[in-house]
């Protein structure tokens, strides 16, 4: 199980973004699973991206 791929900001679409997070939280437990970013969210990522994530 991974993290959110950062590589998906500020180049793809908000249903990418989605699409990550659900990806996530398909795979995680019940409980006990932290959303992140794989790395770090880059500097010039709009406010959009950050409130779809």
């Amino acid at each position: 199980m991974g993290n959110i791929n950062p590589n998906v900001f500020c180049r793809d679409s908000l249903d990418d973004i989605e699409h990550e997070v659900k990806s996530c939280m398909d795979c995680a437990p019940e409980k006990g699973f932290i959303l992140s970013t794989g790395c770090e969210i880059p500097l010039s990522t709009p406010i959009e991206e950050m409130e779809t994530l």
